[in-house]
């Protein structure tokens, strides 16, 4: 799932909103030639070895400036 990937962190208004089905890709954001390139769909299939934990993706958050999902 494009959701358990590193660098991977859905907004809180995507997680209330959205049901969470999409999150942004945090390492994309400065790339990304439009803004629909830092959004993936959270149940889209992806490479397993391109996972990552939630304990690494809430450091990732953590270092954009995001913090931890609440609730």
């Amino acid at each position: 799932m494009a959701g358990a990937q590193a660098g991977v962190w859905p907004s809180g208004m995507a997680r209330d909103q959205g049901g969470g089905l999409t999150a942004y890709r945090l390492e994309a954001e400065a790339e990304a030639e439009a803004e629909a390139d830092t959004v993936v769909d959270t149940f889209a299939p992806v490479d397993p070895a391109t996972t990552s934990t939630v304990a690494a993706q809430q450091a990732d958050a953590e270092r954009a400036g995001l913090g931890r999902p609440t609730g």
